[in-house]
């Protein structure tokens, strides 16, 4: 952290609402545990640092290139909260198969496959026509934290494809 607080509070480097200018790269394998990732995020969001500007990387793997990814700012308080669409991976044991949920607004919980994940979660961006307001895409990696960067990645990808650009990582790793 504080290296990232030193990078991050260089100089007037603070846009106007106090977040550090600096962007910050992530770069990892794609069999990296997303854990180690959260870390990172972790530290990023320490009220020393407050870099919200990450670019995801997956090294070794020819996808689209880097992710562009805001992290949350605090926002004061609203009267009307947006619209939440969830999307939970979860892979028990670390070796076993990746099991993927998605949760929305006056629907049941989904278990689906990569394959049926655009699909649903398209269905779930329409909400804006439904709630009047921008659906929030959460991106749900509990503990133990077996998911790999790549497939982190993956569900990014996907949540953008079902526009759907407003994504919070939840979760944390493990010690």
């Amino acid at each position: 952290i504080e290296r990232l607080q030193w990078h991050a509070g260089k100089g007037s480097e603070r846009d106007s609402d106090g977040t550090s200018q600096v962007e910050l790269t992530i770069r990892a394998a794609p069999d990296a545990p997303f854990r180690l990732v959260q870390w990172v995020l972790m530290a990023a969001a320490d009220p020393h640092v407050r870099i919200d500007k990450v670019q995801f990387h997956v090294s070794r793997l020819p996808l689209r290139g880097p992710r562009d990814v805001r992290l949350p700012t605090d926002q004061g308080l609203t009267n009307e909260p947006a619209p939440q669409v969830s999307v939970r991976l979860v892979r028990r044991p670390a070796d076993g198969p990746l099991e993927i949920t998605l949760e929305a607004p006056d629907r049941e919980p989904e278990v689906l496959t990569w394959a049926s994940l655009p699909v649903r979660l398209r269905a779930a961006g329409n909400l804006r026509t439904y709630f009047g307001s921008e659906p929030v895409g959460l991106l749900r990696v509990p503990p133990p934290g077996h998911v790999p960067f790549a497939e982190v990645t993956q569900a990014l990808d996907i949540f953008r494809e079902a526009g759907i650009e407003n994504v919070v990582f939840v979760g944390a790793p493990l010690r």
